[in-house]
Protein backbone atom coordinates (compact mmCIF):
# COMPACT_ATOMS: atom_id res chain seq x y z
CA UNK A 1 0.00 0.00 0.00
CA UNK A 2 1.33 3.40 -0.48
CA UNK A 3 0.86 6.52 1.30
CA UNK A 4 -1.07 8.50 -0.59
CA UNK A 5 -3.91 5.16 0.16
CA UNK A 6 -2.99 5.17 3.72
CA UNK A 7 -3.40 8.83 3.58
CA UNK A 8 -6.70 8.60 1.90
CA UNK A 9 -8.18 5.97 3.77
CA UNK A 10 -6.85 7.55 7.35
CA UNK A 11 -8.94 10.90 5.94
CA UNK A 12 -12.22 8.80 4.91
CA UNK A 13 -12.05 7.22 8.29
CA UNK A 14 -11.87 10.79 9.81
CA UNK A 15 -14.64 12.44 8.29
CA UNK A 16 -16.44 8.92 8.68
CA UNK A 17 -16.06 9.57 12.41
CA UNK A 18 -16.72 12.91 12.58
CA UNK A 19 -20.13 12.04 10.57
CA UNK A 20 -21.07 9.47 13.49
CA UNK A 21 -20.15 12.15 16.19
CA UNK A 22 -22.37 15.07 14.65
CA UNK A 23 -24.95 12.56 14.58
CA UNK A 24 -25.02 11.59 17.86
CA UNK A 25 -24.67 15.44 19.09
CA UNK A 26 -28.52 16.35 19.35
CA UNK A 27 -29.25 12.52 21.19
CA UNK A 28 -26.00 13.64 23.17
CA UNK A 29 -26.78 17.31 24.04
CA UNK A 30 -30.73 16.65 25.12
CA UNK A 31 -29.95 13.33 27.12
CA UNK A 32 -27.35 15.60 29.14
CA UNK A 33 -29.61 18.65 28.89
CA UNK A 34 -32.51 16.68 30.43
CA UNK A 35 -31.24 13.35 32.32
CA UNK A 36 -27.49 13.41 33.26
CA UNK A 37 -27.72 17.13 34.40
CA UNK A 38 -30.68 17.11 36.67
CA UNK A 39 -29.76 13.72 37.75
CA UNK A 40 -26.49 15.35 38.48
CA UNK A 41 -28.34 18.09 40.30
CA UNK A 42 -30.90 16.47 42.46
CA UNK A 43 -27.68 14.05 43.92
CA UNK A 44 -25.89 17.08 44.67
CA UNK A 45 -29.20 19.13 46.64
CA UNK A 46 -29.99 15.84 48.54
CA UNK A 47 -26.44 15.96 50.00
CA UNK A 48 -27.87 19.61 51.28
CA UNK A 49 -30.24 20.87 53.44
CA UNK A 50 -32.39 23.09 51.40
CA UNK A 51 -35.39 25.22 51.85
CA UNK A 52 -35.75 26.95 48.89
CA UNK A 53 -35.54 30.26 50.95
CA UNK A 54 -32.11 30.54 52.39
CA UNK A 55 -28.71 28.84 50.40
CA UNK A 56 -28.28 25.17 50.54
CA UNK A 57 -26.20 24.04 53.65
CA UNK A 58 -24.53 20.80 53.19
CA UNK A 59 -25.19 18.17 55.65
CA UNK A 60 -23.66 14.99 53.89
CA UNK A 61 -25.77 11.75 54.57
CA UNK A 62 -27.72 13.03 57.56
CA UNK A 63 -31.26 13.54 55.21
CA UNK A 64 -30.85 9.69 54.32
CA UNK A 65 -29.84 8.88 57.94
CA UNK A 66 -33.57 10.63 59.18
CA UNK A 67 -35.42 9.07 56.01
CA UNK A 68 -33.97 5.92 56.93
CA UNK A 69 -34.53 5.52 61.04
CA UNK A 70 -37.14 8.40 61.76
CA UNK A 71 -39.25 8.96 58.96
CA UNK A 72 -42.97 7.25 59.57
CA UNK A 73 -44.34 8.47 56.39
CA UNK A 74 -41.43 7.16 54.47
CA UNK A 75 -42.02 3.27 55.88
CA UNK A 76 -45.78 3.63 55.93
CA UNK A 77 -46.81 4.79 52.88
CA UNK A 78 -43.40 5.40 50.26
CA UNK A 79 -41.75 1.87 50.63
CA UNK A 80 -45.48 0.18 50.55
CA UNK A 81 -46.88 2.36 47.50
CA UNK A 82 -43.20 1.71 45.69
CA UNK A 83 -43.55 -2.38 45.82
CA UNK A 84 -47.36 -2.21 44.78
CA UNK A 85 -46.89 -0.01 41.93
CA UNK A 86 -43.50 -2.55 40.97
CA UNK A 87 -45.75 -5.61 41.29
CA UNK A 88 -48.45 -3.97 39.60
CA UNK A 89 -46.61 -2.46 36.24
CA UNK A 90 -43.64 -5.32 36.01
CA UNK A 91 -45.65 -8.79 35.86
CA UNK A 92 -49.25 -6.14 34.49
CA UNK A 93 -47.28 -5.45 31.21
CA UNK A 94 -46.51 -8.53 30.36
CA UNK A 95 -49.68 -10.38 31.06
CA UNK A 96 -51.21 -7.84 28.94
CA UNK A 97 -48.63 -8.17 26.35
CA UNK A 98 -49.69 -11.60 26.10
CA UNK A 99 -53.35 -10.48 26.22
CA UNK A 100 -52.46 -7.89 23.44
CA UNK A 101 -50.71 -10.94 21.16
CA UNK A 102 -53.32 -13.13 21.80
CA UNK A 103 -55.84 -10.95 19.97
CA UNK A 104 -53.84 -10.67 16.79
CA UNK A 105 -53.89 -13.54 16.87
CA UNK A 106 -57.32 -14.46 16.02
CA UNK A 107 -57.18 -13.56 11.82
CA UNK A 108 -55.48 -16.88 10.18
CA UNK A 109 -53.66 -14.84 7.63
CA UNK A 110 -50.01 -15.03 8.39
CA UNK A 111 -49.22 -11.88 6.29
CA UNK A 112 -52.08 -9.76 8.81
CA UNK A 113 -50.39 -11.90 11.61
CA UNK A 114 -46.64 -10.91 10.95
CA UNK A 115 -47.46 -7.10 9.93
CA UNK A 116 -49.48 -6.98 13.56
CA UNK A 117 -46.10 -8.40 14.90
CA UNK A 118 -43.35 -6.07 13.23
CA UNK A 119 -46.58 -2.75 14.43
CA UNK A 120 -46.09 -3.84 17.76
CA UNK A 121 -42.35 -4.63 18.14
CA UNK A 122 -41.76 -0.57 16.15
CA UNK A 123 -44.52 1.04 17.95
CA UNK A 124 -44.66 -0.84 22.18
CA UNK A 125 -40.69 -1.88 22.25
CA UNK A 126 -38.93 -5.10 22.23
CA UNK A 127 -41.06 -6.75 25.49
CA UNK A 128 -44.36 -7.03 23.44
CA UNK A 129 -42.52 -8.47 20.16
CA UNK A 130 -40.98 -11.04 22.48
CA UNK A 131 -43.97 -12.27 23.87
CA UNK A 132 -45.71 -12.32 20.74
CA UNK A 133 -42.93 -14.55 19.44
CA UNK A 134 -43.12 -16.71 22.01
CA UNK A 135 -47.18 -17.37 21.65
CA UNK A 136 -46.76 -17.74 18.33
CA UNK A 137 -44.31 -20.52 18.64
CA UNK A 138 -46.31 -21.49 21.49
CA UNK A 139 -50.29 -21.35 19.67
CA UNK A 140 -48.65 -21.21 16.05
Amino acid sequence: MTSSVRVRKSRESLKDSFRVLWLLFPYGLLFSMFIAVPVAMSIGLSLTYFNVVQAPEFSGFRNYITMLTQDEVFFRHIIPNTVKYALLVGPGGYVLSFFACLGSLSDTKRSAYRFRIGTLRSVNGGRRFYICYLAYDFFG
